[in-house]
């Protein structure tokens, strides 16, 4: 079948314009000149699965759409421009391949493509280009693609949580739907991922980074009941634990009531309206929180309403450095106002704030700090010293649970990590499980695994006593 100038501009959205005209100006005998006579491979024939009346583009999709990797190979051959091709949703080939899991054919067309969007390097898993892409352009993070989704969407639908994770800056929506009908969220799919370790994973990456487990469903499955009739109990926790309704009730809930309640001199804490910058820019204050002070205050200069701003991940800078014991941060902030809730004060070493917070709400043992990070992880992060022992005792009086963990992690990883001796014996004393398996990249590990990593033999020697084993 010669290939003519409508068939072209069917599938040939992006060709350039030098082979539109030369398609345009060729005349009959060179339209109707045999392929093979031009050195290119011959037109693959028609067959029954082929319906009649097809364009060359169409059919190409066909093959595409099926995962006929030699049917894909020998349209190419012919015609190299049909990898650009569009569907009439402008969806590429590449992003209908890699849709429908024919890894191979989306390899062959990927070959083949120049640059790429950004939901078509999160579908490729181009960590390089998806980060050159969020850096120029941040606000196509959110912006609801032809093939379905934002490419937050799209990220979890391939199980990468580092994609999700690298789109974080810019302020991703994991809120918004997919295009209609399916009308979905990230988490909802992220809930309905058939991998469930990856499953796991996802719906962590995003109930500790905004997500909202009540968001309506365009099937009207809410995340909660498709995780329980998928009998996903993890995820079940989760999502009770940040407020899912509907959830058993006997399951714990975030009791963060003193997150924005008390300055560190006692004082009420008054909250600022969240400024109107752009999301890059108050998202780069809250990064810089964890560990660039000098940068924080560089901002703070061109951006003085910065102070006490709320991430798009639901952290505020005081909270990003207390999980990761920054105490310059932290200190900072709290000299400039920033409240001081328990999970902070516990980090800082607070200990009459904490015995406050705890005795006007004994609820607040289940206080979490910023990503859904236990309270009872923080004295330990803090640096186990006399004040954060007594912090960590004051909470499991008050009945905390010493195994409370996020992700299988624990804050027996946390003191056997540190060399936290007395912070470790006061855990194990408690209750704390001696070989809880906290779940990373490189796969389970231990708070053994974590003692003999930092090179901490005394430590190790001490879990190895109580029934450690490796």
């Amino acid at each position: 079948m010669p290939l003519t100038r409508a068939d072209f501009l069917r599938y040939s959205s992006l060709a350039t314009g030098l082979t539109l005209i030369a398609l345009t100006q060729a005349g009959p005998a060179q339209a109707a000149a045999s392929p093979a006579g031009s050195g290119a491979a011959p037109l693959p024939p028609d067959g029954p699965d082929v319906p009649d009346g097809l364009l060359d583009s169409q059919r190409f999709r066909r093959a595409v759409e099926q995962g006929d990797l030699s049917l894909v190979t020998s349209y190419l051959e012919r015609d190299p421009a049909l990898a650009m091709s569009r569907d009439e949703r402008g969806r590429s080939v590449f992003v209908l391949a890699s849709l429908a899991g024919h890894g191979e054919v989306a390899e062959a067309l990927r070959s083949r493509l120049g640059s790429l969007d950004l939901v078509e390097a999160v579908l490729a898993g181009d960590a390089k280009r998806v980060a050159e892409l969020v850096g120029e352009h941040p606000r196509l993070v959110n912006e609801i693609h032809p093939a379905g989704g934002s490419a937050v969407h799209m990220a979890v639908r391939r199980g990468r949580t580092d994609l999700v994770f690298a789109m974080l800056r810019p302020g991703p929506d994991f809120n918004l739907p997919s295009a209609a009908p399916e009308s979905l969220t990230p988490l909802r799919l992220a809930v309905d991922h058939p991998d469930p370790a990856l499953a796991d994973e996802l719906v962590d990456a995003m109930i500790g980074n905004g997500a909202n487990p009540n968001v309506p469903q365009g099937d009207g499955v809410p995340p909660l009941q498709a995780a329980t009739a998928a009998g996903r109990a993890e995820i079940v926790r989760m999502l009770a634990f940040n407020g899912a309704e509907g959830a058993d009730p006997r399951l714990p809930r975030n009791h963060r009531t003193s997150r924005f309640s008390y300055t560190a001199d006692g004082g009420r804490f008054e909250r600022p309206e969240q400024p109107a910058y752009p999301w890059p820019v108050i998202n780069e204050y809250g990064a810089m929180a964890h560990g660039n002070l000098a940068r924080m205050k560089e901002l703070l200069d061109l951006y003085p309403k910065l102070l006490h701003s709320n991430a798009s991940w639901d952290e505020m800078a005081v909270e990003a450095g207390a999980h990761v014991g920054y105490k310059d941060c932290v200190r900072f902030m709290l000299d400039h106002g920033a409240p001081a809730a328990l999970p902070t004060a516990a980090m800082m070493g607070m200990t009459a704030h904490v015995k406050r917070l705890l005795e006007e709400d004994p609820g607040r043992i289940w206080e979490c700090g910023a990503h859904n990070m236990p309270p009872m992880w923080f004295p330990a992060i803090g640096g186990g010293e006399a004040d954060h022992l007594e912090i960590a005792r004051l909470l499991l009086d008050a009945g905390a649970d010493p195994n409370a963990h996020k992700r299988g992690q624990t804050a027996l990883h946390w003191a056997a990590r540190g060399g936290q001796m007395e912070m470790a014996e006061l855990l194990l004393s408690r209750g704390a499980r001696v070989d809880a398996p906290a779940k990373t990249p490189q796969g389970d590990t231990t708070p053994l695994a974590h003692a003999l990593k930092a090179e901490k033999p005394e430590m190790a020697e001490l879990l190895r006593r109580h029934g450690a084993r490796g």
